[in-house]
């Protein structure tokens, strides 16, 4: 079990699988392969898009493996079980309130209208649940329906609307 701001929190563990999907824990050494699977050009430079940049992807690398290292949350790389593919990232971090993590997952441009995102996200909420996570969180656009579908999937429920620079965002959260 974990001490600090998740004690009573057993770690995550850093492989996990799904149908379709083997999902394995963020190494420094995944770096190069998530900015060349997740970086698109249609970013705009005012992106805050982690995969914008390999410096940036690499520091988002970084806090993930910092967030296992010392609060036992994962964040995993997700590759296809036949080919290998990597396909997208999907995880939790640490949160703004004890004892509640926030899920975030992103799928590449040709691997997404799979239902990919849907079971990576059942599975990573599923290994939180066997961590002893009381509850988990999302935040999604408004626009941006695919993701609330996924969350929706989940069991996730709408709990709240906050507004920030770049306008409405729906939190979603799922107690374990």
């Amino acid at each position: 079990m974990l001490a600090g701001p998740y004690g009573g929190v057993d770690v995550m563990r850093g492989l996990l699988g799904s149908g379709r999907l083997r999902l394995a824990a963020v190494t420094e050494a995944d770096a190069i392969r998530l900015y060349e699977a997740l970086a698109e050009p249609a970013m705009s430079a005012g992106s805050r898009s982690p995969f914008r940049s390999l410096e940036r992807t690499e520091r988002w690398v970084a806090h993930r493996i910092d967030e296992q290292r010392t609060a036992g949350l994962c964040s995993y790389v997700l590759c296809d079980r036949e080919t290998g593919d990597l396909v997208g990232t999907c995880g939790v971090r640490r949160g703004p309130a004890v004892a509640e993590s926030e899920l975030g997952y992103r799928i590449a441009g040709r691997y997404r209208r799979r239902g990919l995102a849907t079971e990576a996200a059942t599975a990573v909420v599923d290994e939180c649940r066997a961590a002893g996570l009381s509850r988990v969180w999302a935040t999604i656009r408004p626009d941006n329906v695919g993701s609330r579908r996924v969350v929706e999937a989940l069991g996730m429920r709408l709990t709240v609307t906050d507004l920030d620079d770049a306008g409405p965002l729906h939190r979603y959260a799922v107690d374990l």
